[in-house]
């Protein structure tokens, strides 16, 4: 028979799926299905994705400093921890935790996420290992992490220098001590550096661009290279960071203030995570992150960065992809935020992020643009162009863009392919622009759950030399949906969203909104929302970038 607390329980929450279960064992179970879907942690990335567990600063006990991002990391009061390989670390441990569920653009983190930067413990065990945090609500998913040898270097601005073995974070007598120079970071210049080394750089103005040759700078999977802000500081720079050839290297939480673009990457497997780049304006046809050059660039990922009032005209991007001088071919970008972008072009265009396949080189294809926040811009997020060669499948879902002003489209402009996928974005065009939402050139763009709330009297779509449109499950709201010559649509919404805040903004969903369960499967590309939740939450998809859930905390004896 059915408890008091357990009918109480149904009346007082409401439930996406209908549930039909009676008894104690129920109640257990929605209440911890209710903690982790409302509060529980949940991990996107990591810095690096190895390290040893000894070696900082020469210690046997202390490693490798990882940094992780995610959302719901709980509180630094010790109720929580990071756990590798089953060790895990209390939150208010000052020996193994440098920072907590740091979080705000102030601090360089991008799109509200929370950072944890902790320091490997001797008694994680070797080989290949998850990273997960725990917290009152529950344990979230798995990151993977190899523990494997290697050594631990340092570089400081300030009391280092290159006479030093660069083993310690400060001088400590003799030889021992940073390096000074950010030169020593590449093994052309310094010979002590194999493969599968990490160098922590100390806080300090760096103004010296890193030389990187071909067959020096060639790590493996199992033995990366690592070039990593030290744990809470930033060390800064004002021109590009490196150039050359690099393979298999990790280049994470620089801050970048000047220079034509802060990182160039020429060759594979090479990820940029977690960097700061503020009012980068030099002009010239380059990205801020630039993959226009070098022979090949497979495997590169660009992970949390915070672009804030960069750019300059209509061929300065944020991130550029042009496969000019080589194939770019599995290239992910994810959870980065993009504000205020620079464009002097009268009326600017050119797109925050640029791909195209130029002067006849090699198809870029396998672009993956997911779970970005763009806002305050007057550009485009994505335009992506065919000029001298295809851009094929291209895959942008779960962004959120809000109040963007762009005159020539303000969510796309597509030249795509029909392997193309465009899915479960959410625009919020709170400031009128004279653009379409889309803007499609070529062959016919397939879109599909995407939610546009636009402005009134704003276009959803303009066609250009025949191109066409195949939406598919959008919501459009303030504005009217796509017709015309070139257009199928079908299973169109045109109800009210009902965000929970457009002016902070919190581009959730309220109970009610027209876009839940309103969407179609976009599986196996989208299989979860930009808060990493599961797609779907109940019947079907949610249109737009965020699945909807109304499960609020449960009472505090089932906690």
């Amino acid at each position: 028979m059915e408890s008091k607390f357990a009918a109480v329980l149904k009346t007082s929450l409401r439930f996406k799926t209908s549930l039909v279960i009676t008894g104690t064992i129920l109640i257990i179970l929605l209440a911890g299905s209710l903690t982790k879907a409302n509060a529980g942690p949940v991990l996107f990335f990591s810095d690096l994705t190895s390290g040893p567990n000894t070696g900082w600063n020469q210690s046997s006990t202390q490693g490798a400093a990882v940094t992780i991002w995610g959302l719901n990391l709980g509180a630094s009061d010790g109720t929580s921890s990071v756990n590798v390989g089953g060790v895990p670390i209390a939150s208010n441990d000052p020996t193994y935790i440098a920072e907590w569920a740091t979080t705000g653009v102030a601090n360089g983190v991008a799109r509200k996420m929370q950072r944890i930067t902790f320091w490997l413990k001797s008694t994680m065990p070797s080989g290949a290992q998850n990273i997960t945090v725990t917290t009152p609500a529950g344990t979230s998913n798995a990151l993977p992490f190899t523990i494997r040898n290697g050594n631990i270097y340092f570089i400081a601005a300030s009391g280092g220098n290159n006479s030093y073995n660069g083993k310690y974070n400060s001088f400590t007598s003799g030889s021992s001590g940073p390096w000074a120079s950010l030169t020593y970071a590449s093994p052309q210049t310094n010979s002590a550096l194999v493969p599968g080394d990490i160098i922590y750089v100390r806080a300090g103005a760096y103004t010296t661009q890193i030389n990187f040759t071909d067959s020096p700078t060639v790590g493996t999977a199992s033995m990366p290279w690592a070039l990593v802000g030290y744990p809470t500081e930033w060390p800064t720079f004002n021109s590009s960071l490196f150039t050359g050839t690099e393979v298999y290297w990790t280049f994470a939480k620089f801050k970048f203030t000047a220079g034509s673009n802060s990182m160039e990457p020429w060759g594979d497997h090479i990820r940029m995570v977690g960097n700061w780049m503020t009012g980068v304006t030099a002009g010239g046809e380059v990205g801020i992150i630039d993959f226009a050059g070098g022979t090949t660039g497979v495997g590169d990922q660009v992970y949390g960065n915070y672009f804030y009032g960069c750019g300059n005209n209509e061929y300065t991007h944020n991130i550029y992809i042009n496969s000019q001088f080589g194939q770019l071919s599995y290239v992910d970008i994810g959870w980065n935020e993009f504000s205020n972008t620079v464009n002097s072009t009268s009326p600017p265009h050119g797109g925050i992020i640029d791909m195209r396949t130029a002067n006849g080189g090699s198809p870029s294809n396998h672009i993956y643009i997911h779970d970005n926040f763009f806002h305050d811009s007057p550009d485009e997020p994505l335009y992506q162009s065919n000029e001298g060669g295809p851009v094929t499948y291209v895959y942008f879902y779960n962004n959120v863009m809000w109040n963007l002003t762009s005159p020539e489209a303000v969510l796309v402009i597509i030249q795509a392919d029909s392997n193309s996928l465009y899915a479960n974005n959410t625009l919020y065009q709170g400031v009128s622009a004279t653009g379409p939402v889309y803007n499609i050139n070529t062959s016919t763009a397939i879109v599909k759950n995407n939610l546009i709330y636009g402005y009134s009297g704003e276009s959803a779509f303009t066609s250009v030399n025949g191109g066409g449109l195949n939406s598919q499950n959008d919501l459009y709201y303030n504005i009217s949906p796509p017709s015309g010559s070139g257009v199928t649509i079908s299973g169109t919404v045109t109800g009210n969203p009902l965000f929970v805040n457009t002016s902070t903004p919190d581009l959730h969903l309220q109970s009610g909104s027209a876009a839940i369960n309103a969407g179609v499967s976009t599986s196996p590309t989208v299989t979860l929302d930009s808060d990493g939740l599961s797609r779907p939450q109940a019947t079907a998809y949610d249109i737009g970038a965020y699945e909807y859930i109304i499960l609020p905390s449960p009472p505090s004896s089932l906690r």
